[in-house]
Parts: structure tokens; C-alpha cells; sequence
């Protein structure tokens, strides 16, 4: 296993309380944006100078106030996740982009626009098939987010943002698999509860902050 007060220990302090370093950012002048799902593109989160922040459901805290709007038998995963925001968990967030990969997450993204007023707030649709017709399509979903994402920063999104958002995001998730790797040997240089910790840690920061810690957690572990 990794050594202690480091990298590692960084990302299980994130994991923590992974709302902390999210409302630092903020105190330091960033946006967050909340997203629930990997669908939401936030590539395009990244280039527009915003932090994309992983929305999740409290396994350890009771749906109640969900309950106010959606039935007991709905997608337990979206009934928490909007209990949580319901409940003010993260009421700190500047907005939110939901994507429709699932019903109950359309569903649930009508209502979270309804009874939270966040700063911005966007749904985009997503294509089952991968027809010409359909990636057109989605093609114009993506565009209709970067208009909306201009019109709240204020900025034009530029291709080279754009690029080199796309270059952060792939490297992430090239270091992602090299953690993954690292469970292989036997015995594991990382358990698997220290890589979830290092994983959703990574959903909670910005992607160039993820890329350093990963490349000192896996340093660190090697």
C-alpha cells in the first residue's frame, strides 16, 4: 500500500469532505458545475474555465425529502441524488448539466430545475443509436451547450480551449487506467477502496489539479 502524508492521502482528505476544496475554488474566484452522470461532456465544462463537480447520492442518508416529488419505487441512484440536492448538500454548486442517458435521469432533470434555482442549470439529450442522422443530432446538443455556456461565462468558447481541455481529459483518464493497473500485482499496490477514494476525489477537482495528483499517487504507490 501507498505511504502516509501524501498523494494518496490527499486524495482520501478530498474524498472526505469533497465539498471543501470545491468551495475553495470558488472563494478563489472558479464555478462549479454539477453534473450526475459521464455523459455530460465536460470537456467543454473544462475549456469554459468552469470546474465540472461529480454529483452523487449520501448512501448513509435517508430519502425523505425526495420523496416530495418522486415515487419510493424510482431509480434509487436518481431519488438520492435529488434528495441530496433537496436537502442543500450542494447548494453551493453554480449550476448543473444534466444529460438524458436514462429516463429517470430526464425525469429527475425537470424537476431539479424546478425546485432549485441554481445559477445555471442545463439538460441535454443524448442519442441511442450512432445513425448519421443521430450524430448530427447530437451534434447539435453539443452546440446548444457551448451557447449556453457562452452565455453564462460571458466568453466565447475557443478552439484552442477547447483542445487543450480534450488533451487534459484524455490524460486523465490514461492515468486512470494506469491506477487500475496498479491493482493487478499480487499482493495490490493500491486495495480497491483507496482507488475509489483516488477516483471520486478526481470528480471533485479541477482536471489539471486530478492529473497532478494522479501522477503522485501512482508514483507514490510504484
Amino acid at each position: 500500500m501507498a505511504g502516509k502524508d501524501g498523494a494518496l492521502d490527499r486524495a482520501r482528505d478530498i474524498y472526505g469532505d469533497r465539498s471543501r476544496r470545491a468551495r475553495q475554488l470558488q472563494a478563489e474566484g472558479k464555478r462549479v458545475i454539477g453534473y450526475p452522470c459521464v455523459y455530460v461532456p465536460t470537456e467543454l465544462l473544462t475549456a469554459s474555465d468552469l470546474v465540472p463537480y461529480r454529483v452523487y447520492a449520501d448512501i448513509g442518508e435517508p430519502v425523505t425529502e425526495a420523496d416530495r416529488a418522486l415515487p419510493t419505487s424510482f431509480c434509487s441512484i436518481m431519488r438520492g441524488c435529488f434528495d441530496c440536492a433537496l436537502k442543500g448538500r450542494d447548494g453551493f454548486l453554480d449550476g448543473v448539466v444534466v444529460a438524458h442517458s436514462c429516463d429517470p435521469q430526464e425525469k429527475t432533470a425537470r424537476l431539479w430545475e424546478s425546485y432549485i434555482d441554481y445559477p445555471f442549470s442545463h439538460f441535454m439529450d443524448i442519442p441511442g443509436t450512432v445513425r448519421p442522422e443521430a450524430v448530427e443530432y447530437f451534434k447539435g446538443q453539443m452546440q446548444d451547450l457551448v451557447r449556453a455556456l457562452e452565455a453564462f461565462t460571458g466568453q466565447r468558447l475557443s478552439k484552442s480551449a477547447l483542445r487543450g481541455a480534450v488533451q487534459l481529459h484524455n490524460r486523465q483518464r490514461a492515468l486512470v487506467r494506469e491506477l487500475y493497473d496498479l491493482t493487478k500485482p499480487d499482493p495490490p499496490a493500491l486495495s480497491g477502496v483507496e482507488v475509489l477514494q483516488v477516483v471520486k476525489a478526481l470528480m471533485s477537482i479541477p482536471v489539471a489539479e486530478g492529473n497532478d495528483l494522479l501522477e503522485q499517487v501512482i508514483a507514490e504507490a510504484k
